[in-house]
């Protein structure tokens, strides 16, 4: 690859608590996570139930049906390859808790959707998921508090990059197939994870932080493999590209 110019990269001297809220802005969302739930469990291999929902209102368990059932067409595309579907994560990603979705901009038969699954949410699986993920996100704090600021100016810089302000990151309970964690690129890096994957703990969980917000870069990685590539006259692997973010 052709080698990356310097680059001044003005978050290199930030530490503590002014390094993390210049590289991650970490979301519990009510609503994205709800959206991730209804994905994961419409799956045609759905992800392990986390509630039960026998003790729910008829209403809410009714709601919850009808959301699973409006949810299965959209299950069987990809939160990350599907442009829909990364961007109804991207629009929902923000909203307040208690927001309406009757002024949203997505497609209304999802709006209804989800609408009818949230008092069931609400109540049998929200405050485990909105535990859980706060308690992800104090685990990782402190790493990326001590580490992110070294991590990050190189790793920009070998792309011949700035770190471009604040990546949001999504916790959730399921972030999908394959790895439980991905990133959306349009029009920016938008990372989703996983809380509790076991694969995704600790150091493991800056190292998936960093790595994810590398796919912000995924154009200039594979331009230059495939200008590299053409020059020397060779086929290079279908996913080579990503095992350079590796």
């Amino acid at each position: 690859m052709t080698p990356a110019p310097t680059v001044t990269w003005p978050i290199a001297s930030l530490t503590g608590e002014e390094a993390i809220n210049a590289l991650f802005d970490f979301r519990v969302s009510f609503w994205n996570s709800l959206h991730h739930e209804l994905h994961a469990v419409a799956r045609p291999r759905p992800a392990p139930a986390t509630a039960s929902s026998e003790e729910m209102p008829e209403a809410a368990r009714t709601g919850w049906s009808r959301g699973v059932e409006a949810y299965r067409p959209l299950a069987r595309r990809s939160l990350l390859f599907d442009e829909g579907l990364a961007a109804l994560g991207a629009v929902l990603s923000p909203l307040d808790d208690d927001s309406s979705l009757e002024k949203v901009l997505i497609a209304p038969a999802v709006a209804a959707a989800l609408e009818a699954a949230a008092p069931a949410y609400r109540l049998a699986g929200w405050p485990s998921h909105q535990r859980e993920a706060q308690m992800f996100i104090e685990q990782v704090t402190p790493l990326v508090e001590r580490h992110g600021a070294a991590i990050a100016a190189p790793l920009a810089a070998s792309y011949g990059a700035r770190w471009e302000g604040l990546v949001p990151v999504d916790v959730v309970r399921d972030a999908g197939p394959p790895g439980n964690a991905h990133t959306t690129t349009r029009p920016r890096a938008h990372v989703t994870i996983a809380a509790t994957d076991p694969r995704q703990q600790g150091l493991a969980a800056l190292e998936v932080l960093f790595h994810e917000a590398s796919h912000g870069w995924d154009a200039t990685v594979e331009d230059e493999l495939t200008r590299a590539a053409r020059s020397e006259g060779r086929v290079i692997p279908r996913d080579l590209w990503h095992a350079v973010l590796f």
